[in-house]
């Protein structure tokens, strides 16, 4: 097999996966081509934006004239003299007023702060809310991305290294897509950066740091990283 093999399929690989992430959808174009362009980054980097609940696509109802949102709800955890549960549907996207115990809350701009029962927001000169934001643990949508890419990982990978114990250190399955990547951070990183004395009690790092973001980085570009 030539020298270059497993580097040059990875180079392929990535600019493949970052050609196919960089081409824009045609989108409808209007009298005002800058505004929609505007309107459309805008909305991108709400849905990018983290969230107590996990939204995966939202639509306008055409009879009753409202946004019906499709998705998972996620547990929002609250430190405010005791510890506070309850699901994020409850907080309906900062539309309505959440009591628990004896406090009231609301959901604004990402963030939850105890309000009155009628979910009043207060500002200080420079418009920014002075309502008291209590300790937030909630399980949010990056929080379950990272716990679910996790998984996704531990699963691959355990199953790479029986795959290199039963077949005699030879790849079978995912591992064969997977054996290049490995080699690649072995041969063009570890090795030529740490030297080959030293540069396995760092191979673990780096290939979980590595794959780590790259599959986050893949869970992205799909309807689970909006």
């Amino acid at each position: 097999m030539p020298k270059n093999f497993y580097k040059n399929s990875l180079i392929y690989l990535l600019l493949g996966l970052t050609a196919l992430s960089a081409k824009d959808p045609k989108k409808p174009e209007d009298n005002n081509g800058s505004d929609l362009k505007s309107e459309i980054k805008l909305y991108i980097l709400h849905h990018l934006e983290d969230s107590h609940d996990f939204n995966l696509m939202s639509y306008t109802d055409k009879i009753s004239g409202k946004k019906v949102y499709i998705g998972m709800p996620l547990p929002v955890i609250l430190w405010d003299n005791g510890i506070k549960i309850f699901s994020s549907t409850k907080l309906n996207h900062g539309k309505t007023v959440v009591q628990s115990g004896d406090n009231y809350y609301k959901l604004y701009h990402g963030k939850v702060y105890q309000t009155d029962a009628k979910g009043t927001i207060n500002y200080d000169e420079k418009n920014h809310p002075i309502n008291y934001k209590p300790l937030d643990f909630s399980i949010t949508k990056n929080v379950v991305s990272i716990l679910f890419t996790a998984l996704i990982m531990l699963l691959l990978f355990k199953g790479l290294a029986d795959s290199y114990k039963k077949n005699g250190m030879i790849a079978k399955g995912f591992g064969r897509f997977f054996e290049p990547l490995v080699l690649y951070i072995r041969d063009e990183i570890a090795i030529p950066n740490i030297g080959e004395k030293h540069y396995k009690r760092f191979m673990s790092y780096l290939l979980t740091l590595f794959f780590f973001i790259w599959f986050l980085n893949l869970l992205g570009l799909t309807p689970l990283g909006n």
